[in-house]
């Protein structure tokens, strides 16, 4: 029943005020099957006229002229986010050919049904006994099987945008005779014993039939008490699913009301007389859920009556739960019988127009879902208009229904329905509420908001949302044996609530929803792999979404130290994590204190929750997962802790040189500004340089630690003042300019004795442990910048574009402590599969920066470093690059126009073939600069399949199918690229890199099996410089031997792409790897093998998993010239 969709009517009503507007023309009348399926009809196949409810505007000229005729639909239709929408639902109607097919196959499958003989069926004999879940006697003896005396189709025979090639499933109802059971069968289990042996029966006599190719078992909204048959149709792409049902009269509604109790506990083996039973009153709602669905059906016709375009909206509605991930899971709201209610009950309170548009209908529902408070509090199901449908939805044989009131207990999210009795959201959570009225939220503000319309629609109907996009933080939960309780609800309901609400507790204002997530029963052709009603799971799945600046507080502030009963309740919580403090402010009240320091603040919430979970269920076991993502930007040879003091002391060192540099009066001209540039500066490189004693660090090395010989550059842009003096002749300039730079670098030696070295191009500083390097700039580049056929006009462009991009970062990542660790992680993956070389660190910020941008996204901005990467891997791979560019504007600078201005321009572009394959446009980068050149469209459709590849493997982490979620080498294998991408690899020497400790491990189908030393002259000391001598020389001599941004592995590419850019794509990690991947830009075979030039050893990797050709792997050293290659 929870399958009926829009639309579904009873066939004895009349037909709509509509379809009596004029007489059917013979292509309507040869439509008229095809749109009771489409229209969503509960319809006997035998024995009735078909109801006409509406014509759909996807059927025939004669409708889409109709709705021309409707001025506001003709100006809507207009506009691009309407044209997208009607393409939307012509995608999601069924052709009328297969529609007929399907048809013709149910007849054929309700002569088999009918056909079906009456016989006793031994309950204990049969197959599924076991899985009966009766209490008390109906596991023995036998039980009487009839025939359905009615089958009828659910819901609207439409397809909710399925992926392609993917089955498309009819909901088919079997009205169960009121014969098959006793007046009391509601109680205890009964009904629902006898409904699966129906279920059972009807199973047998269909696998006698033809028509189904396959059965299988599934369960309705993932509900263990109401299992349903899905039948895939034979030469077919679509299947049914086989709901039973009930007369609404075969059992009494009065004894199933919320505060009924019909199930008795497993340890009471007797009721005693007088003893209360608890009330059941999801138990009730599932016996009445198979009984109210005429009236359901009777009320939805109703409604469509009033509000033509109802069907549409509920299937755009529809669409728009399943593309956001709200559909799955037993406590969701957005199934689409709620959703289909929650539109009518709108539809009939007069909330819906009978003018609106389906697109109109569905940005109203989403309203009323988003409204603060929307069904939070029972409110009685409004009345329509005295209609025939209105009369049978009535049902005048019910008795009258208690007050909605009487629901409160027994519910957080209330739907009543129209009888009255019935809940229809009884089993829906709170935060499933919460979760649905956000993105709703978000989906609204997207579509009103004028300046990014363009991406409207791909904000309300995204690519499939996986449901773990939604959340910041998850938690399993091992539950202990004793965990949980046999009672209504059932044990696995209760121990998901009680986990769920300590973890909210634990996390307090620290979360904005906190959600126990089950995951959806997949269909299976046996009945033992389906859970029962009283089956408790051995790990439940919290998530929890985040406030980004709460999450990260070191102090829990509880109640007033004047309240005892308050503070005797907080301390029983947490225990002796409780102390009583005085504030600043004077005010003395319990708190807690969490010792973390800044590193550790994102792990708070982890440790709030695993103690809390270990001190009120004992025998629990909880996994995380924050610190392991923080562990992968952590290397062995560089601390964390280091790592954030060494920041600090960045800052710091960066401040008194930027006064240092602006207080010199000695240079020609005065420097006015000192904006810092590149990763380091704006915290998104994987990993921080270190202080160094050679440079001026004031802490000296440990007497056995050796000391780096490469120091990765700070760079500073140093704004000169104006001057109209520089020369125009462009190699003069640039001489004129490096000039300035030796007398810069004069003066700071001779003002501040700073350690300095002047190049052509830019001037490296030694100050306070770090290595500095300033770039000058002056009014003559920003001209140059200005006019593209002046000379040094991409040097100029790409300076000014490094600009804008770092004050674009900076601010974003200003906005939220998740930023920075997140640009990291992102840069990190998108190195360790090689692609380093191929997309710079701007590009990738860029895509985080859209990632946190709420303006073109129904999710929540992520609240932590796991959610936003997983958003960036979404990003990257559903993105449709080749047909749509990505515009970030994170503070929402860019106007209407200037959006529409680069989207013209990207298309202009791809019709003269110059467009970027990644097209990513800024308010600082109009021309996509960062990804003007590079990748190629083979390397984004390379990354955009292993992010998909990675985004799947940590939803299969997460849900505890692939590892522990606490296990580093689960989370590692995201970042382990597969070497079968690439036709040959190069092994670097790993001694001759200075940053090789960063890299992930090499997989070992890579490692050497005999492993050479090196000759002597052919060994070089660029990681590091051994201890001893260190010590022996002193750090003021070794100042000399130190190398500042040398890039060894960049400039082995640079000359590897000079010499075969033309034959072979080159892949790369530039953070810490060792490998090189080369793949032949033509597939055609080779005329002759490569021959070995200037390795110290050749190793055959042909055994690598999956590798239909030999890989050739040289172990490459520096300090042999590549242009010796013949």
């Amino acid at each position: 029943m929870s399958a009926c969709n829009a639309g579904a009517v009873w066939t004895q009503s009349q037909p709509t005020a509509r379809s009596q507007q004029r007489v059917p023309t013979e292509t309507d009348r040869g439509s008229e099957e095809l749109l009771r399926l489409s229209t969503g009809l509960w319809e006997p196949f035998e024995g009735h006229r078909p109801v006409l409810l509406a014509l759909s505007p996807m059927l025939g000229p004669a409708a889409k002229r109709r709705k021309l005729e409707n001025g506001s639909e003709s100006l809507a239709a207009t506009t691009l986010l309407q044209l997208q929408v009607d393409e939307l639902l012509q995608e999601s109607r069924n052709t009328q050919k297969e529609a007929e097919a399907v048809l013709k196959k149910l007849r054929k499958l309700t002569k088999v049904l009918n056909s079906s003989p009456v016989k006793e069926v031994s309950i204990q004999a049969s197959v599924v006994s076991k899985h009966l879940q009766s209490l008390s006697c109906s596991s023995q003896g036998s039980w009487t099987f009839k025939p359905p005396d009615h089958l009828g189709i659910l819901g609207g025979f439409s397809n909710p945008m399925h992926a392609p090639g993917s089955l498309r499933t009819l909901d088919v109802g079997v009205q169960m005779p009121a014969s098959c059971f006793h007046e009391k069968d509601f109680s205890r289990h009964r009904y629902h014993d006898k409904r699966l042996l129906f279920l059972h029966c009807l199973s047998k006599q269909l696998s006698r039939s033809k028509v189904v190719a396959s059965q299988e078992w599934c369960l309705l909204n993932d509900n263990a008490r109401q299992p349903c048959l899905l039948l895939k149709l034979a030469d077919s792409r679509f299947s049914l699913r086989l709901l039973p049902c009930l007369a609404p009269t075969t059992f009494p509604v009065s004894k199933l009301g919320p505060a009924r109790g019909n199930l008795r506990p497993v340890e009471q083996a007797e009721v005693k007389p007088g003893q209360p039973v608890p009330p059941s009153p999801l138990y009730n709602a599932s016996v009445l859920q198979d009984m109210l669905m005429q009236q359901h059906a009777a009320t939805m016709q109703q409604a469509c009556q009033q509000v033509p375009a109802l069907q549409d909206g509920i299937v755009l509605l529809k669409v728009w739960a399943e593309r956001q991930g709200l559909q799955s899971g037993q406590h969701a709201l957005c199934s689409g019988f709620l959703l289909s209610m929650l539109a009518a009950r709108q539809a009939m309170a007069g909330s819906l127009s009978p003018a609106m548009s389906a697109f109109q209908v569905m940005k109203a529902v989403l309203a009323a879902l988003a409204q603060p408070g929307s069904l939070t509090k029972p409110v009685a199901w409004p009345k329509g208009k005295n209609t025939e449908a209105a009369k049978e939805a009535a049902r005048p044989d019910l008795p009258s229904p208690p007050p909605p009131s009487a629901f409160k207990p027994s519910a957080a999210v209330f739907l009543l329905d129209p009888s009255g009795w019935l809940n229809l959201a009884a089993a829906v959570s709170a935060a499933s509420l919460a979760l649905a009225g956000s993105c709703a939220q978000h989906t609204l503000a997207a579509l009103e908001k004028r300046s990014s319309e363009d991406v409207a629609f791909d904000v309300a109907f995204p690519d499939f949302l996986p449901k773990a996009l939604h959340y910041d933080l998850f938690y399993r939960i091992h539950l202990p044996p004793s965990a949980g309780s046999p009672s209504d609800p059932s044990a696995a309901s209760a121990a998901c609530m009680q986990a769920e609400q300590l973890v909210a507790r634990a996390l307090g204002t620290r979360v904005k929803l906190v959600q126990a997530l089950s995951s959806p029963t997949t269909p299976c052709s046996s009945l033992d792999h389906l859970p029962t009603p009283l089956s408790v799971p051995n790990s439940i799945l919290i998530a929890a979404q985040v406030d980004s600046t709460a999450v990260l507080r070191v102090l829990d502030k509880g109640p007033s130290g004047q309240d005892a009963a308050a503070c005797k309740a907080f301390r029983d919580f947490w225990g002796e994590k409780a102390e009583l403090r005085r504030f600043p402010d004077g005010t003395i009240a319990e708190a807690v204190v969490w010792d973390a320091s800044p590193f550790q603040r994102p792990l708070i919430a982890d440790r709030a929750v695993q103690w809390i979970l270990g001190r009120h269920l004992p025998g629990a076991r909880v996994e995380v997962c924050s610190g392991v993502w923080d562990r992968l930007l952590q290397n062995p040879l560089e601390p964390a802790e280091d790592q954030l003091a060494a920041s600090r002391q960045l800052s710091a060192a960066t401040e008194k040189l930027g006064k240092q540099l602006r207080a010199l009066t000695t240079t020609a001209l005065r420097i006015i500004a000192v904006q810092p540039v590149g990763a380091i500066s704006r915290r998104t490189a994987p990993f921080h340089p270190l202080p160094h004693p050679a440079a001026g660090a004031a802490e000296a090395p440990a007497a056995q630690q050796s000391v780096p010989r490469c120091l990765e550059p700070i760079e500073l842009l140093l704004r000169l003042e104006g001057s109209g003096k520089w020369p125009d002749d462009p190699e003069a300039y640039r001489i004129t300019k490096a000039a300035m730079g030796v007398q810069l670098a004069e003066a700071l030696q001779s003002s501040y004795g700073l350690h300095t070295r002047a190049s052509r191009d830019c001037i490296d500083v030694f100050a306070d442990g770090f290595a500095f390097r300033l770039l000058l700039h002056s009014s003559r580049d920003e001209a140059m910048a200005a006019r593209p056929e002046a000379p040094g006009h991409e040097e100029a462009e790409r300076l000014a574009a490094r600009l804008g991009h770092q004050g674009l970062v900076v601010g974003a990542a200003g906005q939220n402590a998740a930023w920075a660790p997140t640009a990291r992680l992102a840069i990190l993956w998108v190195n360790a599969h090689l692609a380093g070389n191929h997309i710079c660190p701007e590009a990738v910020e860029l895509l985080v920066a859209a990632c946190f941008t709420t303006a073109t996204s129904s999710l929540p901005v992520p609240g932590t470093s796991m959610a936003g990467f997983m958003r960036f891997l979404y990003l990257l791979g559903s993105h449709p690059w080749s047909i749509q560019a990505l515009i970030v504007d994170p503070a929402g600078d860019l106007t209407r126009e200037a959006r529409q201005q680069l989207l013209a321009d990207h298309e202009a572009a791809k019709q003269d073939g110059s467009a970027p394959a990644l097209p990513i446009y800024s308010p600082a980068d109009a021309a996509s600069l960062w990804t003007r050149s590079r990748p190629t469209r083979a390397v984004v459709g390379r990354l955009a399949k292993l992010a998909i590849q990675s985004l799947q493997a940590l939803q299969e982490v997460i849900e505890g199918r692939a590892g522990s979620m606490d296990d580093p080498a689960a989370w590692q294998s995201i970042f382990a690229t597969p070497i079968q991408d690439f036709d040959q690899a190069i092994l670097l020497n790993p001694v001759a890199l200075p940053h090789s400790h960063r890299g992930l491990p090499v997989s070992p189908d890579l490692q050497p099996a005999h492993p050479q030393s090196l000759p002597q002259n052919a060994q070089a000391v660029l990681q590091h410089i051994p201890a001893d001598v260190a010590r022996r020389r002193g750090m003021q001599k070794l100042r000399n031997d130190l190398l500042i941004g040398l890039d060894p592995l960049g400039m082995f590419l640079s000359q590897l792409e000079k010499r075969l850019g033309g034959t072979v794509d080159f892949g790369a990690d530039l953070v810490g790897g060792t490998i090189i991947g080369l793949r032949w830009k033509s597939r055609k075979p080779l005329v002759q093998k490569f021959r070995r030039i200037l390795t110290s050893h050749y190793i055959d990797v042909a055994h690598a998993p999956q590798q239909q050709s030999s890989i050739a792997a040289a172990k490459m050293m520096y300090g042999h010239p590549l242009d010796d290659l013949p």
